[in-house]
């Protein structure tokens, strides 16, 4: 926040996740509405909280896309009362509404090695790939995750579409960008889906032979059904799902909408409010306080110490 009114700028505290999260935390940028954004240097003592919140980022994109996957498989599986056969599920995705979601922005799509070929990524990505990835796939780019999410419709083809595109554009920025945080995450997070585990599925995806279906049926098996399933028994509440499969056929059980998990930035700055450290204005734009100044300096002078 410090930094956004050293630049002018008052963010809003009914948009924080758009201004106080992904921009910063994701794309290293402070975003400034109308005018360009501006690059954001995180205090040297923040380091690790940031890298933490990067990861959070990350994974936040990773489970948007495998549940716009379930989306979409729900919504094919719900069109017959009897369920539908697992392979006409992807067959279904890769259609008319898949492709001309995704060719006015990376072109020729018609089998995965070319949706990722559009991404300048034509084999494993090293950390340097990835990191060049970062840069030219950031907050202001008609491909950055942010920017595809608000393709979604509703429409199973276009889920699908949207999840395949977010999936390639995080392979290219994170299949090979190791670091102390992500390296933390793939030591601690035991059998539940992480980035470290989902995207090297992806490297198939350079195979010029591969099909969508296939590509899809990789993802989706693993991924979205089988966790479906591990989660709903490990919770021992066989009643909470939402689909069932049955001698090769999915049935559809409820409707499942994706959403962003909340980051809790929304309710940090509320309190800052309460204890005088922010100020949110009539309008809700939201600006740092003297008394905020002066604990920022004496968090990071002591934390410098230490």
């Amino acid at each position: 926040m410090s930094q956004y009114n050293s630049a002018g700028f008052k963010p809003s505290i009914n948009a924080s996740d758009h201004y106080l999260v992904y921009p910063p935390y994701y794309c290293h940028v402070l975003w400034l509405d109308v005018q360009k954004p501006i690059r954001y240097d995180v205090p040297p003592q923040l380091e690790s909280c940031f890298g933490f919140w990067t990861q959070f980022c990350v994974h936040e994109y990773l489970t948007l896309a495998l549940e716009h996957l379930l989306a979409a498989v729900l919504d094919v599986a719900g069109s017959e009362s009897t369920g539908v056969p697992v392979k006409s599920i992807y067959e279904a995705f890769a259609g008319p509404d898949f492709k001309s979601t995704l060719e006015p922005i990376f072109g020729d799509v018609t089998r995965p090695y070319l949706l990722l070929r559009r991404l300048k990524t034509v084999t494993v990505p090293t950390t340097l790939a990835c990191l060049e990835a970062q840069k030219t796939l950031g907050a202001t780019s008609k491909r950055s995750e942010w920017s595809l999410v608000d393709l979604a419709d509703g429409a199973p083809q276009v889920s699908a579409a949207v999840a395949a595109a977010i999936l390639s554009v995080l392979f290219a920025k994170w299949r090979n960008a190791p670091n102390q945080c992500s390296g933390y995450i793939n030591s601690n997070a035991g059998p539940n889906l992480h980035a470290g585990t989902v995207l090297p599925q992806l490297d198939s995806w350079l195979d010029p032979k591969l099909s969508w279906p296939v590509a899809f049926r990789r993802l989706i098996e693993p991924f979205v059904l089988e966790q479906h399933d591990r989660i709903m028994y490990e919770k021992g509440k066989l009643e909470s799902c939402w689909l069932h499969r049955t001698e090769g056929r999915i049935l559809k059980d409820q409707d499942y909408k994706p959403d962003f998990r909340s980051s809790r930035h929304w309710n940090c700055v509320r309190i800052m409010k309460d204890i005088g450290l922010l100020n949110i204005d009539n309008k809700g734009a939201v600006s740092i306080t003297k008394e905020g100044r002066q604990a920022l300096s004496r968090v990071l002078k002591d934390d410098a110490i230490r």
